[in-house]
């Protein structure tokens, strides 16, 4: 397989008297090339029973989606005093699941021996997580060397990945990444 991540930045810095404003745009793209079961129960089979024509069968693979995003990007900082400054920023992130997720046992090969622990398959379908951030800070020089500075932020993570547990048709555990969860993180 031969995945593909592309991204591209534009930014703009622009100072007016008191304000500067650093504003951006963000473009993501993520095509992770592969192929994925339909029916993830039965995903060491190529083809299963078609459901709509008793007697056929039909492809148990389908691409994996690609995944994009626009994220904007804002900046502010403007002076309170001549040795202080307040800033503000606000942006949106979107980050690739790392590879051994997406990539485990790429055949989706399931081993019989393995039945009470399970079988474990990795998931291009998963998508990347996606982050809400938000950050407002102060700095503020108390003398030539000594200064001062309090932050505090809030980030929004979804997408976030964990493990689903199932059974076969043979009764066999299997277990695969999926996107499952969410976190706040403030400070």
């Amino acid at each position: 397989t031969k995945p593909k991540e592309f991204a591209v930045y534009l930014q703009d810095k622009m100072e007016f008297e008191g304000l500067i404003v650093n504003a951006g745009l963000r473009f993501d793209y993520f095509d992770p090339d592969y192929l994925i079961p339909i029916d993830w129960a039965q995903a060491e089979l190529e083809e299963i029973p078609d459901p709509d024509n008793p007697g056929q069968t039909k492809s148990n693979r389908e691409d994996a989606p690609v995944s994009t995003q626009i994220s904007p990007r804002v900046g502010i900082a403007f002076p309170i005093s001549a040795t202080g400054v307040m800033r503000f920023s606000a942006g949106m992130f979107f980050q690739t699941p790392p590879l051994s997720l997406l990539y485990t046992n790429p055949e989706y090969e399931t081993n019989p021996q393995a039945s009470s622990s399970g079988t474990q398959f990795g998931n291009a379908g998963l998508e990347p997580e996606r982050t809400l951030s938000f950050e407002v800070g102060f700095q503020q020089g108390l003398t030539q060397s000594l200064g001062l500075e309090f932050t505090v932020f809030s980030k929004d993570v979804r997408n976030l990945t964990g493990q689903e547990i199932e059974r076969n048709p043979n009764g066999d555990f299997i277990q695969r990444w999926v996107n499952v969860d969410y976190g706040t993180i403030q400070g």
